[in-house]
């Protein structure tokens, strides 16, 4: 299953949260036992829009509604930063022509190389997003595979209502509320 991407405009605002989940113990004596329940922290997300015009409303709108709110996934790119630099993705065998990279890449963001050497689109490799891999077109032989690459994250809605407020003829304001699924 493709996901979709979120229409993003790059100057739109957004305020990003992260969070780690932590269970926190509280002894008579006011000491206190936390525990790391989550080792990767989940980010959620606010778009708050004071004043969208018609086109970017409906945009938005018809989005929210093809997701049915939070039931469906889609990819955001966080501006606040999604850079991966250097990923060790694995050795080549020269039998393996597919790898792994740790997130959801951004098509044509990529750089990668084989002992150094950057490899090209579509002649040496392929990347699928929603699997995060990375198919070469012949197994590399015994070389270090480098990534360097902007990602996505996997988020959905937060809220079943989509609430919207009509300021002026055809002026819109809204916010929208997203969260990091893994």
């Amino acid at each position: 299953m493709v996901l979709p991407i979120f229409p993003q405009d790059h100057t739109w605002p957004i305020q990003c949260e992260v969070q780690f989940r932590t269970a926190i113990s509280t002894f008579e004596q006011g000491a206190e036992q936390r525990r790391k329940l989550w080792n990767v922290p989940k980010r959620s997300y606010k778009l708050p829009f004071a004043a969208l015009n018609e086109t970017d409303f409906w945009a938005l709108r018809d989005f929210y509604i093809a997701r049915s709110g939070p039931t469906d996934l889609f990819y955001l790119k966080d501006l606040t930063g999604c850079t991966v630099s250097s990923e060790a993705v694995g050795t080549g065998n020269s039998v393996l022509t597919q790898f792994t990279l740790d997130e959801y890449p951004i098509a044509d963001s990529e750089t990668i190389t084989l002992a150094g050497v950057t490899q090209s689109t579509p002649g040496d490799y392929s990347i699928d997003i929603d699997s995060k891999t990375i198919t070469f077109t012949s197994p590399p032989g015994v070389v270090a595979i480098v990534a360097t690459y902007e990602y996505y994250r996997r988020v959905r809605f937060v809220e079943d209502i989509f609430q919207f407020n009509s300021i002026v003829w055809q002026i819109f304001s809204t916010e929208l509320s997203f969260i990091e699924v893994r």
